[in-house]
């Protein structure tokens, strides 16, 4: 996968990238949003289908 960066969707910030993590059986890229207020972490492949959830992290 490809490491780029996007703007978290909620307040539009940049957000990072944080590592590949095996969900639901699919390795999904993680993303960490840079406002310091938010810090919410994004599965970078439902950001990108229109969903914007949370990723699931364990």
């Amino acid at each position: 996968m490809s490491k780029q960066s996007f703007l978290c969707p909620l307040d539009g910030y940049a957000a990072r990238y944080l590592r590949d993590e095996l969900i639901d059986g699919a390795m999904n890229e993680l993303h960490q949003c840079g406002k310091p207020q938010c810090r919410r972490i994004y599965n970078l492949l439902k950001v990108r289908n229109g969903k914007k959830q949370e990723a699931k992290t364990t």
